[in-house]
């Protein structure tokens, strides 16, 4: 789908940073969980422009 991360976060962002940054697992699990959640939403609302 051609998502960009600056379209899940509205801001430049190093997704490889970011995750590595992570201390912990759980750390790790929440941070995915929000990406998912974004990238759901980013899909969800082109689907809906079409």
């Amino acid at each position: 789908m051609n998502i960009t991360p600056e379209q899940l976060y509205d801001i430049p962002v190093n997704l490889y940073g970011e995750v590595f940054g992570k201390k912990t697992l759980d750390e790790i699990e929440k941070w995915y969980g929000d990406l998912v959640e974004r990238a759901c939403a980013v899909i969800n609302q082109k689907k809906a422009e079409k």
